[in-house]
């Protein structure tokens, strides 16, 4: 939890347990309920958004306090931080678009930097030779890993 209060968030029916484990205290189940029922405003101090889905910057604003932190995972399928028209920003809140540059690897050594500083772990769902790469995005479109999917490059 890295000195959360509390943590919340959403998975599949059959990645609940799994999210849970994780360490998160309220495991919501995204087909049945959205993961801000019952959040009231100006309650919550971070927002880690890794799918962006039309409409959830709009309701983390609401649902985030003043100094509080909107972070776009970038990669998912909606348009990301929480812009004019579309999405009002909030005054006090802050906003970050992780994205990084595929030309270099600073920014991946800065994300693993503050990774291992902090002790983050990544549960690696399966590895694939790079000779396999079909098979390991047909793994991950599958909708069933359960941690991240990798490539291995041999040089």
């Amino acid at each position: 939890k890295m000195g959360a209060q509390s943590v919340r968030s959403c998975a599949a029916p059959d990645h609940l347990s799994y999210v849970a484990d994780l360490g998160a205290d309220v495991v919501v189940d995204f087909t049945q309920a959205d993961v801000f029922d019952g959040v009231p405003d100006d309650s919550i101090d971070v927002v880690f958004d890794n799918y962006g889905a039309n409409g959830t910057a709009q309701i983390a604003m609401n649902a985030l306090r003043t100094g509080g932190w909107y972070v776009f995972l970038a990669g998912g399928t909606g348009p990301g931080i929480c812009e004019e028209p579309a999405c009002t920003p909030k005054d006090g809140v802050n906003q970050l678009s992780l994205w990084t540059d595929s030309s270099g690897h600073d920014d991946l050594d800065a994300i693993a930097a503050i990774a291992d500083s902090q002790g983050l772990t990544v549960n690696v769902d399966s590895s694939y030779a790079l000779e396999d790469s079909a098979d390991a995005m047909a793994r991950q479109m599958s909708g069933q890993t359960e941690g991240k999917v990798t490539i291995e490059v041999i040089a």
